[in-house]
């Protein structure tokens, strides 16, 4: 009786290691094959992107995230079933929970418990042109096109938007009545900025003069989102689809 029971009691060790492996190997190749893995991008310019370990990652778009998300942060994710899964970042209390999870080709819905939707598409980097660049793109802080750029003057803090037109003109709205206008160029992924002198006004009183001037940086346009990089600092912008 005693080497039956050690026998046995072997041999369930063994079974359980060996089903723990797997698990575990299960796991990883559905995490591997898992169609949500990578990077998802919404309309208002905020990426979601889904790691095979389980890590999650958020970037906010100028619009601001969903969730009451902040840029930068960062979480753990794990699928309940086929349907669902379960977000879990630190400092959000009520990210901890279980969304519906939806996805047709390159279409992602996530659908919280109350039963709201977030409409996500599968983040796609385009090719810098005029004619992906045109529309209007809004800041997720107003300032600077690039982000490092040097002026003489204060007009940055005019600055709100920027328009870009397929003819290679741009407008950047201001707080009165007219714009800054100017012309960009592009050469591969950097995108060089010319602007002429103009007289800003407010209600008809003339608030500053904006030198013209030049500047240029990196650019990263995918759909909604165009990243303007001038050393290790950065501006988002999410295309404005409503204004257009």
């Amino acid at each position: 009786m005693v080497i039956s029971f050690k026998i046995t009691a072997r041999a369930a060790i063994i079974s359980l290691i060996f089903l723990l492996t797997v698990g575990i190997l299960a796991w990883f190749l559905f995490l591997k094959d898992d169609p949500i893995v990578g990077k998802w991008e919404q309309d208002n310019g905020s990426i979601i992107e889904f790691y095979q370990d389980g890590s999650i990652a958020f970037s906010v778009g100028s619009i601001g995230g969903e969730f009451g998300l902040t840029e930068g942060m960062q979480g753990k994710y794990h699928r309940v079933d086929n349907s669902h899964i379960r977000f879990e970042v630190v400092g959000v209390a009520y990210l901890t929970q279980v969304n519906e999870v939806k996805i047709y080709g390159d279409n992602l819905t996530l659908i919280d418990p109350g039963r709201k939707s977030y409409s996500y598409i599968r983040y796609k980097e385009l090719e810098l042109t005029k004619q992906n660049l045109k529309g209007l793109w809004k800041p997720n802080s107003p300032g600077r096109i690039c982000p490092n750029e040097t002026r003489k003057d204060d007009s940055s803090k005019f600055i709100s938007s920027v328009r870009f037109m397929e003819d290679g003109t741009l407008q950047l709205p201001t707080v009165g009545p007219f714009g800054i206008s100017g012309r960009y160029y592009l050469d591969n992924n950097t995108i060089r900025i010319s602007t002429d002198k103009n007289d800003i006004f407010d209600y008809g009183t003339r608030k500053a003069v904006i030198n013209a001037y030049q500047t240029q940086c990196k650019a990263v346009l995918s759909n909604y989102r165009l990243v303007l990089k001038d050393g290790t600092s950065s501006q988002i912008f999410a295309r404005d689809t409503v204004g257009k």
